[in-house]
Parts: structure tokens; C-alpha cells; sequence
């Protein structure tokens, strides 16, 4: 699945806003990705690196987090100004290179470049699954006067927050192919298929949480009446209070993932270097209450308007159950069947 680069959420393009020394478009003569070759370059991985701009004159700039630099990625996740990770999910086992896209704009001009890392395949394998997390409830607005009529209006209620996803299923096979540590993950939903190595460990660090839940939105408040008025002409009643809006509900957390983990007789270290965690994800918090609108107050021989009733807050969605405890088999197979 493509991904844009941001730090909570997929599908979504941010521009950096970490950096803002001026660089003038036209002057840029590349864009590329400055780091070390000797670190463990696999997925799942995180290494030393930064986007540098280099300049018609020589001069190299580092703009990972520049606010005008916009990273288009599949690939890599950009997590601090020197730091980033190899994402997403290979499909081959000889997927060899990690890529982005850099784009620079002020106003008319643009620049545009891209560049990719290699992988080496060192280090453990890093195996993940993004669950995805309840939408949080919009906040509401506070309740005003009614245009039309004297008294306050109501508050809404918050919006439940909504569920986290479940953590999914999906059959393990771990082996050697000569030195490599081979890995193949498949979904037994979907269907779709992952292929991990790593030509140096038999490390496995499996992660298949449930997504969270979603926060309940705060309720408004309610709107105060208005005051009366009394004259020789004329005589306006006095407004109630609105009702504050009730809280929307947290919503629950999905469950931990099911994983069925076979090991081949050929790999046998890969067995006792497996962590595996398939938490059940959290439970969304309560939406809070709007308060009550007060009464208007009234005039020469009128009564003060009613205060409106206080909402009542949300509750708490549930955290989602922990995946099964998950037993692994070492059992012979043919990799070349999967």
C-alpha cells in the first residue's frame, strides 16, 4: 500500500516545519538521501540518515524537516531530522532498494527528485502489521442563543469514537535458503503474502497488535436563555437555559492478532529466537459533558428563566482481547509449495 510520509496516519502529504533557512528553488542542483551503507538496512529497521539539498554553488544543506519540502514514500518513514525507518511490506524476497520522492516548492517553483537507499538485508527481521485505530469523535461547538425564540439551545452530544481494528490472521513459515534466513508471512483473510530475509540473523520480532480505540468527542454546552424585558410597549418573556449535550463514547480496542508459527527442521536457532506480541489494542476515552445554559434574568415582576440540565458524559470503550498464545511448530515443508 502507498504510503505519505506523516507521523500518525497514512495517505496523508505534510510539509516538514522543523527547518526554514531560505533556499531559493532555482539554485537547487539535486536532492538525495545522505547516509552510512554500513547499518542494518532491512525492513522493519530504523538508520542514521538525512535529505540534503545540494546547491548550484557546492554548498550541502540538510532539509529533512524544512517546511517546504513535501516526501512522497512507499517505502520509508522520515521519523526525525536524522533518522529513518524502512516501512511497508515486501512482496519478493530480492526487493533491493527503499525509495522516496522530494519535492521542494515556493510559491511557482518546484523541484522535484528522487532518490532510494539499498538494502542490505543485515539484521533482524522486523515483522509488523499496521492495525488501524478508531477514529477519535469531533468535538463540538458550544451552543448559542436561538435567533428565532428566547430560549438557549441545546448542546450536542459528542460523537462516539470508533473501533480499532482487529489484528488479523496469518500463517508463519521460517526457514533457511543457504545462509539467509528466509521468512514468509501470509494473511489468511486477504490472501496477500510478505517475504522477509535477513543474511546475517535468525532474529523474528512478530507484531501484530489490535488498533485502539477511538476518542469519544466532548459534548457542547448548552446556551443561556435570554433576559426579559419588560415596557410600556412591550413584553418579552424570559429564555430557559439549553441542555448541555451528552459525551460521546470511547470506542473498543481490536483484538491482538491469531498467528499459526511453523519453523522448518533446517532452521533450528530460529525457534528460540522468536518474540512474538499480539495485544489486544486500548480502549478509547470518554467524551465529556456540556454544561447546562443559564436562564436569563428577569424583569420588573418576571420570574428568572430555568437553568438547562448538565449532560451527561460518555463512557469508556473496552480494550480489545489479546491475540492467542501462539505455539510454534517445527515441522518440515517444502518453501518452494508456499
Amino acid at each position: 500500500m502507498k504510503k505519505i510520509i506523516t507521523l500518525f496516519a497514512l495517505t496523508a502529504i505534510i510539509s516538514s516545519c522543523g527547518n526554514s533557512k531560505k533556499i531559493e528553488i532555482a539554485n537547487i542542483q539535486s536532492i538525495y538521501i545522505e547516509h552510512s551503507p554500513d547499518q542494518n538496512m532491512n525492513y522493519g529497521a530504523s538508520f542514521n540518515g538525512k535529505v540534503v539539498a545540494l546547491m548550484n554553488d557546492g554548498e550541502e544543506i540538510t532539509i529533512t524537516n524544512h517546511r517546504k519540502l513535501e516526501i512522497t514514500s512507499w517505502d520509508l518513514d522520515f521519523t526525525s531530522e536524522t533518522t529513518m525507518q524502512v516501512i511497508g511490506h515486501p512482496t519478493s524476497f530480492e526487493n533491493h532498494a527503499a525509495s522516496a520522492v522530494f519535492t521542494m516548492s515556493d510559491k511557482d517553483e518546484t523541484f522535484t527528485a528522487v532518490d532510494s537507499v539499498l538494502l542490505n538485508y543485515q539484521g533482524t527481521i522486523r515483522i509488523n502489521e499496521t492495525s488501524i485505530d478508531g477514529l477519535d469523535g469531533e468535538d463540538q461547538k458550544n451552543a448559542g442563543n436561538r435567533w428565532i425564540g428566547r430560549d438557549g439551545k441545546d448542546g450536542n452530544n459528542g460523537p462516539n469514537g470508533g473501533n480499532g481494528s482487529h489484528g488479523g490472521n496469518y500463517t508463519i513459515h521460517a526457514w533457511k535458503d543457504g545462509t539467509e534466513t528466509r521468512v514468509r508471512v501470509a494473511n489468511n483473510t486477504t490472501g496477500e503474502v510478505w517475504k522477509y530475509k535477513s543474511v546475517n540473523s535468525d532474529n523474528l520480532v512478530i507484531g501484530f497488535p489490535g488498533g485502539n480505540g477511538g476518542d469519544g468527542g466532548n459534548a457542547g454546552d448548552g446556551g443561556d436563555g435570554k433576559d426579559g424585558r419588560v415596557t410600556a410597549e412591550s413584553t418579552k418573556k424570559v429564555g430557559n437555559g439549553g441542555n448541555g449535550g451528552n459525551g460521546g463514547n470511547g470506542g473498543n480496542g481490536g483484538n491482538g492478532g491469531t498467528i499459526t508459527m511453523i519453523v522448518h527442521p533446517n532452521a533450528p536457532n530460529v525457534s528460540s529466537a522468536i518474540s512474538i506480541s499480539n495485544p489486544g489494542g486500548r480502549s478509547g476515552n470518554f467524551g465529556e459533558s456540556g454544561k447546562r445554559g443559564e436562564g436569563g434574568s428577569g424583569d420588573t415582576g418576571q420570574a428568572d428563566g430555568l437553568d438547562g440540565l448538565p449532560g451527561v458524559r460518555g463512557v469508556n470503550g473496552s480494550f480489545g482481547s489479546n491475540g492467542p498464545l501462539v505455539v510454534i511448530r517445527v515441522e518440515d515443508f517444502d518453501p518452494s509449495s508456499l
